[in-house]
């Protein structure tokens, strides 16, 4: 069921905002009249901004309200489903890096395990037959036949239709004192806090405190 939520008409706020950006362009601040020209303005502006935030104010909250409430639905409803799909997956306590083995990826990771040894023990015993042969065909002198070893093949891996695997690769770290410095980000908050904090007396080797104008009003 769609909830929907009228807002009111902005023809006259939008109509004001056109203006007040076409006069900011016009004001231009030369002098000591301009500037309190300007300083003017921006109270006018203030007063727009709350003006707007009144208006819009209730909409923005009964539109946030029926999205809050959608969510929760939607979580509730899916959620459940969702687990079942990643148990099915994974394993209640697997990923897809640590499966667990009764889970789809775990049941073909151990498949194709199985696969590739079973394939490898085939090459194994390919190339001591040959090797074999090589040494036999020097001992008496007869020239080397082509060698073919009747393996059973190895298992199949699993396929389901719908089904796709992809791999997936992770990481832990084994030691952070080791990792190069291009993987290493820079904690920008904490480094604002302290210029803001210190001022042009920050000392931060690598940063410079820089003071820019800001405009209250």
């Amino acid at each position: 069921m769609a909830i929907a939520v009228q807002p009111p008409d902005y023809t006259e706020q939008e109509e004001q905002g056109i203006l007040l950006v076409a006069q900011a362009e016009d004001l231009k601040v030369t002098d000591q009249g301009t500037f309190d020209a300007a300083a003017e303005m921006l109270k006018t502006i203030k007063a727009y901004i709350a003006e707007v935030k009144k208006i819009t104010g209730p909409v923005k909250e009964a539109t946030h309200a029926a999205w809050k409430t959608a969510v929760a639905q939607e979580t509730g409803l899916v959620g459940q489903a969702e687990e079942a799909e990643r148990i099915l997956k994974y394993g209640a306590k697997g990923n897809a890096i640590a499966p667990e083995p009764t889970s789809i990826a775990g049941y073909q990771r151990a498949q194709k395990a199985a696969a590739d040894a079973a394939r490898a023990e085939i090459e194994r015993v390919q190339r001591e037959a040959e090797v074999k042969a090589k040494e036999q065909a020097k001992a008496t002198g007869v020239p080397v036949q082509a060698v073919v070893v009747f393996t059973p093949p190895p298992p199949a891996v699993p396929k389901a239709t719908g089904i796709g695997f992809t791999p997936e690769w992770g990481f832990r770290i084994t030691d952070e004192s080791l990792i190069p410095r291009e993987y290493l980000m820079v904690d920008e908050k904490k480094i604002r806090a302290v210029v803001k904090a210190m001022k042009k007396q920050t000392n931060i080797p690598g940063v410079e405190a820089i003071e820019g104008t800001g405009v209250r009003g």
